[in-house]
């Protein structure tokens, strides 16, 4: 009895602290994605990932789409495109290259960059 549960803690043990470093893993690689492309970028990338997640549950599962789900995945993609030209085509340019977005109004002090 004592061996066989000793066995059993070493392997949980063992898995816990695989699961545990798979973690810590992810999110040092998420946090590294996030530094080189802002967080704004990965917003994007998170609604653009969405719509792509859909579509392959039409092609694989046979999924059905509504026309309101059609209409929101819809607005996304003119949402991300528009966005991409905007970020793309104008803007200042900082040291790095990235593009500058100028505050709406002319009250906020503070310039944002990326």
């Amino acid at each position: 009895g004592r061996l066989a549960s000793g066995v059993g803690n070493r392997r949980s043990a063992f898995v816990l602290g695989t699961n545990c470093l798979g973690g810590v893993l992810v999110n040092l690689s998420q946090f590294q994605v996030t530094k080189n492309l802002g967080a704004l970028n990965m917003q994007v990338a998170g609604n653009l990932k969405t719509v792509f997640t859909a579509v392959l549950g039409v092609i694989i599962f046979k999924n059905v789409v509504t026309n309101q789900a059609f209409a929101g995945y819809s607005v996304t993609i003119a949402g991300v495109v528009l966005f991409h030209r905007t970020r793309s085509g104008s803007g200042e340019k900082t040291r790095e290259g990235h593009a500058t977005v100028e505050p709406a109004s002319p009250h906020v002090a503070v310039k944002l960059a990326r």
